[in-house]
């Protein structure tokens, strides 16, 4: 491994790594805390739907997940005004080099199963997925859970191939998996517009936005008072990793709630999946030290299901 990756591929700045001198009474005012962080993403959301006026802006704010955006930019004031060094949060862009690599190479291994997964879905009659057919998320479920069995023994590889990759075939594979999706729905005579608003949403948004809030901020407070007593594969973790994953897919779930158009259904196949996948990006927040290499690798796999996964070739 060389002296780049191994300068990479450590724990944040000041993150702990076992159990630290938390009393009860500390640890839970900490989980209250970030169970509240999480509750407020689909509160704001529904609450900016309720005031905006009906019609385009309405339809915004629901596209362009406004809580997440919200609360992400209040906790990187909130850590600003608290001078707390943003390396210890894992925002940071240390290493990026090596976390880009990282993120491209396990990018290309989420797309080479999204495109095994294609047939499949189409052979059980899931003709458009979007989350929120239960179908589609069973069947999303069973590729998620493998997965996370086989993500570890598939990390060591993209390391291996990191170390060698030059960082301008990084670049180009990265614009790559950006551009293909955009060609895709041209080429096809999707509406642009309304598929070019889900990418910015789906890779600024979902991607760079929810591994800010929850592989940023709430694992790192979570690690703070439930250390990092576990070890696997080389790598420090603990309770935290697992929590906020947990209520990663918690705030999946409530997804299928919108009072606005009558959909009252939770979604609990989609919060399961949401929660597997959460479980993946903490790990790599934990390895890198930085959100960086998760963001990437969620915001293509989301633009790749929901745009490349529904066009009709």
């Amino acid at each position: 491994m060389s002296t780049v990756m191994t300068d990479v591929l450590v724990p944040a700045v000041g993150t702990p790594r076992s159990a630290p001198q938390a009393n009860t009474w500390r640890r839970i005012v900490v989980l209250l805390e970030v169970t509240l962080v999480t509750l407020l993403i689909p509160v704001t959301r529904l609450g900016f739907k309720y005031l905006a006026p009906a019609g385009i802006l309405q339809s915004l704010i629901l596209q362009m997940g406004v809580g997440v955006v919200i609360i992400a930019s209040a906790l990187c004031l909130f850590l600003r005004l608290r001078r707390k060094d943003f390396r210890a949060y894992g925002i940071t862009l240390h290493g990026w080099p090596e976390n880009l690599k990282i993120g491209v190479i396990l990018s290309l291994l989420c797309i080479v199963e999204i495109i095994v997964s294609r047939p499949i879905f189409r052979l059980a009659g899931v003709a458009h997925y979007s989350g929120y057919e239960t179908r589609g998320n069973l069947i999303a479920l069973c590729f998620a859970l493998p997965s996370l069995a086989l993500f570890v023994i598939v990390l060591r590889y993209a390391q291996s191939i990191a170390t060698r990759m030059r960082i301008g075939l990084a670049w180009f594979i990265f614009v790559g998996l950006w551009a293909t999706p955009l060609a895709l729905v041209v080429y096809f005579e999707r509406p642009s517009s309304p598929e070019l608003l889900l990418f910015v949403r789906l890779v600024f948004i979902a991607g760079l936005g929810e591994e800010i809030v929850f592989r940023g901020y709430i694992q790192s407070r979570l690690n703070e008072v439930l250390g990092r007593p576990f070890c696997v594969g080389g790598v420090q973790f603990g309770w935290g990793l697992f929590l906020a994953s947990f209520l990663f897919g918690l705030v999946h779930i409530f997804n299928g709630i919108d009072p606005l158009h009558g959909r009252m259904q939770l979604q609990w196949t989609w919060g399961i999946s949401t929660c597997v996948t959460g479980i993946i990006h903490g790990y790599l927040r934990e390895k890198t030290g930085s959100i960086l290499s998760g963001a990437i690798l969620h915001g293509n796999n989301d633009v790749w299901v929901l745009i490349v996964q529904n066009l009709k070739f």
